[in-house]
């Protein structure tokens, strides 16, 4: 009886031209040292680079096959070879850079050693710092891959470092797929709404609004992701805000959206956001975008 496969990349809901991109990489024997993954918050990026992770270590092929012990393993995230960073309480600090830079000293079990880290937005000056080295100069088939949603909010020392991978947002239905956000035409008027007081400065309305329609965790949570998919379409079209705005204002949106799965109060967390974004906003002229 055949093995179910747990090839990471067939459970990928979209990305699909990124994948082929990345098998190709790792068929050629061309792996950069470093891949920073930058697009949209919450649509698959981490699975990505986990899928990737797969077929470098995999024993038996370049694309996964997701039986051998290697692809079990990494699937199961208990692999030797990857090393997985996420953030605690919103910052990653030296002590992880520093448990990585140990980690991939030692001599490596299988084909390859992937570190991945993910929000790397997160990592303070001094972690970033202490990783330079080993991004630029890493031990033989050690790969890094960056996670985030905008380049811009990775610092620029880890930035040059890196080869950028760009991903798409996906579509609503692919977002429903995944089970993060619902097709609720309310919800998605309501989101436009907030950000659309926020931007013309009316920002008791975009408060009073949230108190209104945001009543549980899940749904500020769905709001967030709206509201960044808006301000990544600011970002693709003709708008008079500027970049370094809208990498703050996609920072402060990533930043609430960890609270909210934190113990922190609901409605605090939301309006100290939308104060913050408001405060933000008056920053820049924004007439034109309305």
């Amino acid at each position: 009886m055949a093995l179910a496969s747990k090839r990471i990349f067939d459970s990928v809901v979209g990305h699909k031209l990124a994948i082929k991109k990345l098998l190709m990489m790792v068929a050629a024997g061309r792996m950069p040292n470093c891949l920073l993954f930058v697009g949209p918050a919450h649509q698959g990026k981490k699975n990505v680079a986990l899928g990737l992770a797969q077929a470098l270590l995999c024993e038996t092929s370049n694309e996964a096959c997701g039986q051998c012990s290697s692809c079990v393993r990494v699937a199961a995230q208990q692999s030797e070879g990857v090393i997985l960073v996420e953030p605690e309480k919103n910052q990653i600090k030296i002590d992880a850079a520093r448990n990585v830079v140990q980690q991939i000293s030692l001599a490596k079990w299988g084909k390859a050693r992937v570190v991945i880290i993910d929000d790397a937005h997160l990592l303070n000056p001094q972690a970033a710092n202490a990783l330079l080295k080993s991004i630029e100069e890493p031990p033989p088939n050690t790969h890094f891959v960056l996670i985030s949603a905008s380049q811009e909010n990775i610092l620029k020392t880890l930035r040059s470092r890196s080869q950028i991978m760009r991903f798409a947002g996906l579509t609503k239905q692919e977002l429903i797929k995944l089970g993060r956000v619902e097709l609720d035409p309310e919800t998605e008027k309501s989101a436009s709404y907030i950000l659309e007081c926020l931007m013309s400065g009316r920002e008791n309305e975009a408060i009073d609004m949230v108190r209104q329609t945001v009543d549980s965790r899940e749904k500020g949570q769905t709001m967030a992701r709206l509201w960044l998919e808006e301000i990544r379409n600011m970002w693709l079209s003709p708008n008079p805000i500027s970049r370094a705005h809208l990498a703050r204002l996609s920072l402060e949106t990533l930043t609430m959206d960890r609270d909210l799965k934190s113990n922190c109060d609901l409605q605090l967390t939301l309006e100290n956001y939308l104060r913050q974004s408001a405060l933000l906003l008056t920053q820049t002229k924004v007439s034109a975008y309305l």
